[in-house]
């Protein structure tokens, strides 16, 4: 069975797999959009997490006929009224576009160099769609973010973000054990939990 993880992400696409394998799921083949013919993105005007992937599931499978898993995730920041939100992956951006993560993160520390409130969470919600079932997750994870930059091994905030239990950032942490904790491997395993006996009798 094929299934489209509605990505380019190669940190995502490893993640998936990872979370796959733990359902003894092999029969499954992810492709991202890198495997396709290039579509424009769609427009992700959605006020929450899970509106964004529900827009995505949906025209990922319009435009491709393929089951879609989509994914919309992002940090929550208690001092910064819960910002940046639905608009994580462009908080550092002048023109509202996507934009380096590094510029993202240096906006959340900045915004934060005279808070003594570092509470976080990072909220990952996904949506399964194949034309019939459709089919909704969402994981989060806590924690709190640090006054400088700490680690290489994950993207995105993830170098900014301490898992207190462990006193490392999610990009100090080695990739099994941040598979098992982290906010999307917490979303997958609850979608895919969902799905195990529709994908097996497939």
């Amino acid at each position: 069975m094929k299934i489209l993880l509605a990505t380019g992400n190669i940190g995502k696409l490893i993640e998936m797999e990872n979370v796959f394998k733990g359902a003894n799921l092999h029969n499954v083949e992810i492709l991202t959009l890198k495997d396709l013919e290039e579509v424009e993105e769609p427009v992700e005007d959605g006020n929450t997490f899970l509106a964004n992937a529900y827009i995505k599931a949906m025209y990922y499978y319009d435009k491709f006929k393929i089951p879609t898993i989509s994914d919309d995730t992002g940090l929550l920041v208690e001092a910064l009224d819960n910002a940046p939100g639905v608009l994580s992956a462009r908080y550092g951006s002048v023109n509202g576009e996507h934009t380096d993560p590094k510029k993202n993160n240096e906006r959340i520390l900045q915004e934060l160099s005279n808070e003594s409130n570092r509470y976080a969470k990072f909220v990952t919600a996904m949506y399964y769609y194949d034309g019939t079932n459709l089919i909704s997750s969402i994981g989060e994870l806590e924690g709190e973010i640090v006054k400088e930059p700490r680690g290489t091994k994950s993207f995105g905030y993830s170098s900014i973000f301490e898992v207190p239990k462990y006193k490392m950032t999610l990009a100090e942490i080695d990739d099994e054990l941040r598979y098992a904790i982290n906010h999307r491997g917490n979303a997958a395993r609850l979608l895919i939990g969902q799905l195990k006996d529709y994908i097996i009798k497939k």
